[in-house]
C-alpha cells in the first residue's frame, strides 16, 4: 500500500507577516501548520488538502478572498 500526502505550502509575502500560520487564522480562519514544523521559515504555512470535501470546498473561497484583499491593498 502506498501512502500519499497532499499538502499546499503557502508563503506570506508581506514583510510584516512573520508568522503566516497566525495571519491565515486571524484573517481567514484557516488552520495550518507552521513552516518551522517542516524545515521552512514561519512565513510559510502548510495546509493539509486530504480532508472532507466540504472542508476543502470551504478552503478555496477563503483563500480567494484573502488574495483579493491583498490585491486591493496593493
Amino acid at each position: 500500500m502506498v501512502s500519499v500526502a497532499a499538502f499546499a505550502c503557502v508563503k506570506c509575502k508581506r514583510e510584516e507577516d512573520k508568522n503566516c500560520t497566525q495571519v491565515l487564522f486571524q484573517e481567514a480562519k484557516i488552520i495550518g501548520h507552521p513552516g518551522s514544523g517542516f524545515f521552512a521559515e514561519n512565513n510559510y504555512v502548510r495546509l493539509g488538502l486530504v480532508t472532507r470535501e466540504h472542508d476543502f470546498d470551504m478552503l478555496i473561497p477563503c483563500l480567494e478572498q484573502l488574495i483579493s484583499q491583498e490585491d486591493e491593498n496593493g
